[in-house]
């Protein structure tokens, strides 16, 4: 029992660890969003997995004292994914680092105070320290001396980052019984990662099985680790040689093929274009089955036969070329069902809801013993109801009163945080069984914006309101879903539990380890962040994340007050984010009625992205179906578990290789001028 005490106790070294990190591999990565192409090159730190894997392997054969234990590996993993991104996990890219952070709080008020249409009334309207002083906003945004002053905000968002992210780390913890060991939800974007932390794990003749080539598991790994390797370099080769900017491996990984010119005269407006990412279809392999036909399903019904029936019907509008981005087009922006905005605005947050509802009696259970409703002492894993109940309510509180500091009513807030909280639980569900897809927060922005003016406080967008565009700009920086959100951020924290199971080592201790790593990073991003961009040319000059992000929020967020008001009316979007609960609703109903019925409504939650991925998703589905077809499980298991692992590690390897080249030859070069 003291043995298993030791074990299973937070060592120094990897809380050290847990704080140091944070800030060096903002300022590392933020030297190559802000002097190279973001978007190709978003950092060089921490390395690949595989690579901290290879160099602990090293360490143990010098000496067999520096061995890791399982669980140091597993809270080594927790803090280096923490701070690089949600495809660290998936094959090591550095997508999106913590640049999200402050991209999607304390940027889009610097952004806003700075630019047109929006700095005169955001300046005007949203008070310190919410936003920073007016010579603060113009010191980051255009460079210059920064005063003392911009601490204040720099705090407040630090605070506010602990608080939302953190916060809903507590709420994660109670979801995670119910998702990991009840549902035992795959948790696919963890897995290539997990899989190769449970082989170094393992034992074999007093080897990491990994690094055991005796292994069928090894030879299998390297072989498929070789030849990822060498496609990712060919990519990363054609990257820099091509006449152009020099543009890294991320953009190079999308192989594009446009059929549409042969199907548009027997399929007009039907989406044949063809967009394979090899790397997602290996990821995609870890996910279950009925998702991907679910997506398949989706695509083949309203991307191809909607279309082409409402084209020659006459009731869906049609010019030559649309086929290019058709599904966009009619998903999302024309026509009677706007089938892309079905899944983001009503079928995410449905399993949102279902999540709740399918597990409710353990949820109130947690509630009832932790705040001493009910006698009793449960825990999970290490971690006392009394602590999770109490931090779940904490968050709300806390996330209230933050949100009303910003002169909005607490009744406002409450909806907001509660809504916020929701989408959260929502987005855990989706990648329970989805490596990625999450829709972008102002997707359920525009949602709130919905429920509050129905509820008589402003009108239809532009709203022309004060408190609207308050409520709107302070919900936005709530943070971003999809590929640019933080891995730090509660759905993507969720997966490590998966691993966590897999390696058996107490979930709890990933907690903790997850809370300090944050804390960390939240000070050091929100700090670092206005020093570095007022002293090295400003905001405006030196680009990164806020080129997608913060402008294209607050796009929406005028749109909905001041602006030109979005496509879709407050009317459209009720009935679609009702008709997606409700279908929510009946797919589980049927599918625990009926064990041939295979529609998984993830599948569709996930369709606004898959619907373009169709190709990739395809091949996905054949291989995997035709591996458990012919070998069974087992053969998925023994074969394809490794070859795809070793595949998707080796294509990371690369892709740090094109990073490091452009640090040296870009990035490091551009930051000495500037010294």
């Amino acid at each position: 029992m003291a043995e298993r005490e030791v074990e299973y106790r937070l060592k120094p070294w990897i809380i050290a660890v847990a704080i140091i990190v944070p800030p060096i591999a903002f300022v590392l990565n933020t030297i190559m969003q802000s002097f190279t192409d973001w978007a190709s090159w978003p950092g060089i730190f921490p390395l690949p997995w595989f690579l901290n894997l290879l160099i602990l392997f090293l360490l143990e054969k010098a000496s067999p004292k520096l061995r890791i234990s399982p669980l140091n590996l597993v809270l080594l993993f927790t803090i280096m994914y923490l701070v690089a991104g949600q495809a660290y996990a998936e094959y090591g890219l550095l997508q999106w680092t913590l640049a999200p952070l402050p991209t999607f709080n304390q940027a889009i008020f610097v952004y806003a105070g700075a630019t047109d249409p929006y700095r005169e009334i955001t300046r005007m309207l949203v008070p310190t320290p919410v936003r920073p002083p007016d010579s603060i906003i113009d010191s980051i945004y255009f460079g210059g001396p920064l005063s003392i002053e911009f601490i204040y905000s720099a705090i407040f968002w630090s605070i506010w980052v602990v608080v939302f992210i953190g916060g809903t780390y507590f709420w994660g913890y109670i979801l995670r019984k119910p998702l990991v060991d009840v549902e035992r939800l795959p948790f696919p974007g963890i897995l290539p990662s997990a899989y190769m932390t449970m082989w170094y794990v393992e034992r074999s003749k007093d080897k990491p099985k990994l690094f055991n080539l005796k292994s069928r598991v090894a030879k299998l790994f390297f072989v498929s680790f070789i030849i990822g390797f060498l496609i990712s370099i060919q990519d990363a080769v054609r990257s820099f040689v091509l006449p152009t900017l020099p543009r890294g491996i991320i953009d190079f990984r999308t192989h594009e093929l446009d059929i549409t010119p042969m199907t548009r005269d027997f399929l007009p407006g039907a989406f044949t274009r063809v967009y394979l990412v090899p790397p997602d279809v290996l990821v995609l392999i870890f996910a279950p089955l009925d998702m991907l036909m679910t997506c398949l399903l989706w695509w083949l019904i309203f991307c191809i036969i909607y279309p082409v029936i409402g084209i020659r019907g006459g009731w869906l509008p049609y010019r030559v070329g649309i086929e290019r981005y058709s599904y966009q087009y009619y998903g999302r922006l024309y026509g009677p069902f706007k089938f892309e905005l079905f899944g983001l605005f009503g079928v995410v947050i449905g399993l949102g809801l279902w999540t709740l509802y399918n597990h409710r009696r353990y949820i109130i259970e947690v509630f009832k013993i932790g705040l001493g409703i009910e006698e009793g002492g449960g825990e999970d894993e290490g971690l006392s109801y009394r602590t999770m109940a109490i931090g779940a309510l904490l968050f709300l509180v806390l996330g209230i009163l933050l949100f009303s500091m910003a002169n909005i009513p607490i009744h406002i807030s409450a909806i907001a945080v509660l809504w916020y909280l929701l989408t959260m639980i929502s987005w855990s569900r989706v990648v329970g069984e989805s490596h990625e897809y999450l829709p972008a927060i102002h997707h359920h922005q525009k949602q709130i914006f919905d429920f509050l003016h129905y509820m008589g406080l402003w009108g239809p967008a532009p709203a022309q309101s004060i408190l609207a565009y308050r409520t709107m700009i302070m919900y936005q920086s709530l943070g971003s879903g999809g590929l640019r959100m933080a891995s730090i951020a509660m759905p993507h924290q969720l997966k490590l539990y998966r691993m966590a199971s897999m390696s058996k080592v107490p979930a709890k201790l990933v907690f903790i380890i997850s809370l300090i790593t944050l804390i960390s990073a939240a000070f050091s991003a929100e700090i670092i962040w206005p020093i570095w961009y007022s002293r090295f040319g400003g905001y405006s000059a030196l680009g990164g994340l806020h080129s997608v992000y913060t402008e294209g929020g607050m796009r929406r967020t005028w749109e909905l007050t001041f602006g030109r008001p979005p496509t879709t009316t407050s009317e459209e979007r009720m009935m679609l984010t009702a008709g997606g609960i409700v279908l929510v609703f009946i797919i589980y109903l049927l599918r625990s009625r009926f064990a041939w019925f295979f529609i998984n409504p993830v599948g569709i939650a996930v369709s606004w992205v898959t619907d373009w991925w169709w190709a990739t998703v395809f091949l996905a589905f054949i291989i995997k179906y035709v591996v458990l077809r012919i070998g069974g499980a087992r053969a998925y298991e023994e074969y394809l578990v490794p070859i795809a692992a070793g595949l998707l590690a080796g294509y990371g390897v690369g892709a740090i290789v094109s990073a490091f080249i452009a640090f040296f030859n870009i990035g490091l070069p551009s930051l000495l001028r500037r010294l």
